[in-house]
């Protein structure tokens, strides 16, 4: 697509050749465009528009098109768009993304086009502006299945992360008896959640998820920065504690976790749920570590911390640092440091990246996948319900959906349900509605699964009877 004014001659029939879905308001989420296959067709097409204006405001760099129902049902599909760094969409454009996809006139999607042209332009070369010759970028690729059992159309049947995390089971393929001690890991579709799991010698099974992931890798890389002795900024005398370090959790994150992680002096902040608020969140500090409680994460390095590892690294071999400031110790925690960052994939989640940080970890420590499991801390029980309402948008929450804000008195009610006998000290509820439907979610953990299970249906109950529940109340 040209940077010209002028829309393509032919584009706008050939679009409204393949109309959106009669009925059907089709969202841009953290996950991009997700529903039924049949009902995407005139999507897919309209996302590699999308693509090529998106480029030209990105000065002509490369935008990339996931096509990918991920962990959905065999009969979903999405497509998702990736930035040129490899992050997700920026996300003043997934508003855009939404408006072409539902457009439904000539003149809507002539209007919306001509609107997103004038925002692209301008990032683009001109005419007069030289620009280096580019090689063709092509990649010799053949795919080959190499699956020859029965059966094995669908990908990541009843055995991938989704399938692990949320269902709390083990995947197809699993016994107890030949794998118990055994450390087996699960990918979702696409490649981008990755969670833990093992049989113990009783042939109990057990489930390390994100929480598990994200406290592992804190450990590690805070123990690496404190016997590094790597300066603070701007100051070569000072203590390696003054980097900012923080692990951004949801308010899905189980307790146990941040307390863990609190009582050993790590920082722990909230944020929505969604990768892309983690994510951005994250990006505020030196070293930013998440991973959600269904395995999607990573840990970022910003470009100052990442630049004083190196050039501390570089100070320790040529022998700058005296050698009696120098201990062996100081010399093997920065070259963790180095390692870990050159390994982690810092884009958004990269399942293959995280399982090799989290195998290497595992063998420094010298730890078995029991040992991560007993090592750290003990997952509170916890119990997920949902409840339809008749409008999701009488329900709101604070920033990071901790806390309801409407109705009034909701919140006040969960907080008497929290401080009762019966759930204290360690129980903990909260409700969110849905971002795609007219649902709220209701989260909650307690001691035991009994109390969890109970302190659910007891916030349930105050939802329903509050927001406007739908159907049979609970019981």
């Amino acid at each position: 697509m040209s940077s010209s004014q002028e829309l393509p001659p032919g584009l706008i029939a050939e679009l409204m050749a393949v109309p959106p879905p009669n009925g059907k308001k089709l969202a841009y989420g953290t996950a991009g465009f997700r529903d039924t296959a049949t009902l995407l067709d005139s999507t897919f097409q309209r996302m590699g528009v999308l693509a090529a204006l998106r480029s030209i405001a990105c000065g002509g760099q490369v935008i990339g098109l996931m096509v990918t129902a991920s962990h959905n049902a065999v009969e979903d599909n999405g497509v998702k768009m990736i930035d040129p760094a490899g992050s997700m969409l920026a996300i003043e454009w997934e508003g855009h993304a939404a408006t072409l996809a539902n457009a439904r006139t000539e003149e809507e999607l002539k209007a919306i086009l001509i609107a997103l042209l004038a925002i692209a332009a301008p990032a683009f070369p001109s005419p007069s502006t030289p620009t280096p010759p580019r090689p063709p970028a092509r990649l010799n690729v053949t795919l080959v299945n190499t699956a020859e059992e029965e059966n094995t159309l669908y990908l990541n049947d009843k055995c991938g992360a989704e399938f692990v995390q949320k269902g709390q089971q083990p995947p197809k393929g699993m016994e107890d008896e030949r794998d118990k001690g055994r450390r087996w890991a699960s990918f979702d579709g696409d490649a981008d959640r990755l969670v833990y799991h093992f049989y113990d010698q009783e042939g109990k099974w057990h489930l390390l998820d994100g929480d598990k992931m994200a406290v592992l890798a804190a450990d590690f890389l805070m123990d690496a920065l404190k016997e590094s002795g790597l300066p603070p900024p701007g100051d070569e005398g000072g203590q390696a504690g003054d980097w900012k370090v923080a692990v951004v959790q949801t308010a899905y994150a189980n307790g146990a976790s941040t307390r863990y992680l609190r009582d050993k002096g790590i920082p722990v902040v909230f944020a929505k749920t969604g990768v892309k608020y983690v994510h951005h969140e994250a990006e505020k500090y030196d070293i930013g570590i998440y991973f959600e409680a269904n395995g999607h994460g990573t840990v970022i390095f910003g470009e100052t911390m990442a630049k004083a590892i190196l050039s501390h690294k570089e100070k320790l071999e040529k022998g700058v640092v005296s050698e009696s400031e120098v201990s062996k110790k100081e010399k093997i925690a920065t070259t963790r440091l180095v390692c870990a960052q050159q390994l982690i994939n810092q884009a958004v989640g990269d399942a293959m990246s995280d399982l090799l940080f989290v195998e290497a970890v595992l063998r420094l420590k010298g730890w078995d996948i029991a040992d991560w499991h007993k090592g750290l801390y003990t997952d509170l029980p916890s119990k997920q319900l949902k409840l339809q309402v008749q409008d999701r948008t009488v329900m709101s929450c604070n920033k990071d959906e901790t806390r309801a804000m409407t109705p009034g008195g909701l919140q006040e009610a969960l907080d008497v349900l929290m401080a009762s006998s019966a759930v204290a000290p360690h129980g903990r509820v909260f409700v969110r509605p849905s971002g795609t439907e007219d649902v709220v979610r209701v989260y909650a953990e307690a001691a035991t699964p009994e109390i969890a299970a109970q302190l659910a249906l007891d916030a349930s109950k105050i939802v329903y009877d509050m927001a406007g529940g739908v159907g049979v109340r609970p019981a």
